[in-house]
């Protein structure tokens, strides 16, 4: 008959998981064991279909014992730092007069603001473990209101006044004229004419294309991302006259929004180029690159009316692949084929090599991987790595065929050129994507011409009876918990569920 799966269970006539939960993680999970039902009777579909459950129940237990289940998300943690500030300063204020500027009563170091948190933590019961991914991003949100209201810990406030006094000092000494500090504080600290030389020490400028360096070499981003929050970058730059991240204000983030706004650009579009701003400005204060963040208080509050991607048709998917036996680029010809049945990305498609169509276990497969790929190649997530068995429909079309006949060691799709970013999606994308709205005809504003395939693809894998588990396996939205449990022994099954999806043509 064949083993059994760990933590399988045959309840009331059905197999399910049930995985006991450790004692150290009963608190946050709340239960003693995690269960699902998997809804088959057969041993043999249970075994397949336990594997991603055990793997989801493994990696929620492995979260719980670290101290971070249930998740939770950054507008959550943002509430809960304010929260935090509000009871910080009714505990701290009991201590002054009502008009003391918060300066006065500000926070001595790091380790007072850990003192507060944990006895905030403990006073409201809040769900978040000292030393947890959740504790780490609130301690950074609480850092960052509290250095924006106080101007800082005591001491680096401290430290600025007595600079002030010596400066104020100097200048009634007449070590330093007010022309030379006027000089100084704009940015050209040369010496006025009759006076000693400027002082010294102010720190350089901080610039934009520094920070984004940093940033882009910390996180690993691809040439494209870097592209395009470089452009996001230089419209504020252009706002604020300057190139100085460490100078810009909250105010002039404020006048960039509402710049933003007034020359009418859409409710999404501002709100993801202040998130991009957002995000750089976190990484450079929490890495001291700057000693306030402008941008952690700028909120826009419009909500933009999303506009919802559709998926194709069948009448519209019949209308394409049919188009596609005229077509002699063999991108035109093969991609949308590719995309109908695979749901993968068009840039995973165009950017993939001959080698990446390969037979396994007799299964013949697209491979969606960075193997073959150049350097400028890259995934959007973990999951993204998989093996897709093809459906007989691309077959029977001729597909193998064609990959015979090109060279051992190149792309796919060499009638491809890659773009500036060295990638062949950019290219490919423009081009089906004019060919469908200009050519096949099909303009409805709602069909992303490549993309609406990906919707179309879920839509099929359910109406086919695929698995949620599988189906988000082969289109790469899978969490790379679920996307690693899979191999090549299970390609059998996958081929036999993609083999349920109806042809259109």
């Amino acid at each position: 008959m064949g083993a059994r799966m760990p933590y399988l269970q045959l309840w009331k006539g059905k197999w399910r998981v049930r995985k006991p939960v450790p004692k150290a993680a009963r608190a946050a999970i709340g239960k003693p064991y995690l269960t699902r039902p998997l809804g088959t009777a057969d041993k043999a579909d249970a075994n397949r279909l336990a594997v991603p459950v055990i793997a989801e129940f493994l990696e929620t237990i492995r979260l719980a014992e670290a101290g971070d289940w249930p998740p939770i998300p950054d507008h959550r943690v943002e509430r809960m730092a304010l929260e935090w500030y509000r009871w910080f300063v009714k505990a701290r204020g009991s201590r002054f007069h009502p008009g003391v500027h918060p300066k006065r009563w500000a926070l001595v170091d790091e380790a007072e603001l850990t003192e507060s948190l944990t006895g905030f933590i403990s006073a409201t019961e809040l769900n978040v473990k000292p030393g947890s991914g959740a504790y780490r991003r609130l301690m950074r949100e609480c850092r960052s209101i509290h250095h924006e209201e106080a101007g800082g810990y005591a001491g680096e406030i401290d430290r600025r006044w007595k600079a002030r006094l010596a400066l104020d000092k100097a200048i009634d000494d007449l070590k330093v004229s007010p022309e030379e500090l006027a000089a100084y504080a704009s940015g050209n600290p040369a010496p006025v004419e009759g006076t000693t030389a400027a002082p010294t020490g102010r720190a350089r400028p901080y610039k934009f294309s520094a920070l984004l360096d940093e940033w882009e070499k910390e996180r690993r981003v691809v040439r494209k991302t870097r592209y395009a929050w470089e452009r996001v970058v230089q419209s504020l730059v252009r706002q604020v006259g300057h190139d100085d991240a460490a100078q810009v204000t909250e105010g002039d983030v404020i006048a960039w929004k509402d710049a933003m706004v007034g020359s009418g650009r859409a409710a999404k579009t501002v709100r993801n180029r202040l998130t991009m701003i957002k995000t750089l400005y976190n990484y450079a204060f929490v890495n001291k690159r700057v000693t306030t963040n402008p941008a952690v208080s700028v909120k826009f509050l419009v909500k933009g009316k999303a506009k919802p991607r559709r998926g194709y048709s069948d009448e519209a998917a019949r209308l394409i692949l049919l188009a596609t036996r005229a077509e002699t680029k063999p991108h035109k010809r093969w991609v949308p084929w590719l995309c109908a049945f695979t749901g993968a990305r068009l840039d995973e498609i165009c950017g993939a090599m001959t080698k990446d169509v390969e037979m396994i276990g007799g299964v013949p497969c697209l491979h969606i991987r960075l193997d073959y790929r150049g350097d400028s190649a890259s995934l959007k997530n973990e999951g993204a790595e998989r093996t897709v068995p093809l459906h007989s429909a691309i077959i029977d079309e001729g597909f193998l065929d064609y990959v015979a006949s090109l060279p051992k060691n190149g792309p796919l799709f060499p009638n491809v050129t890659p773009d500036r970013f060295g990638r062949r999606g950019g290219n490919g994308s423009k081009t089906i994507g004019r060919w469908i709205r200009q050519e096949v005809g099909i303009t409805d504003p709602k069909i992303a011409p490549n993309h609406s395939w990906r919707h179309r693809f879920k839509t099929v894998c359910r109406i086919a009876g695929i698995s949620e588990e599988n189906h988000d396996y082969l289109t790469g939205h899978a969490s790379g918990d679920v996307g690693r449990e899979y191999g090549s022994y299970e390609l059998p099954m996958l081929a036999d569920q993609i083999a349920r999806i109806r042809c259109p043509v």
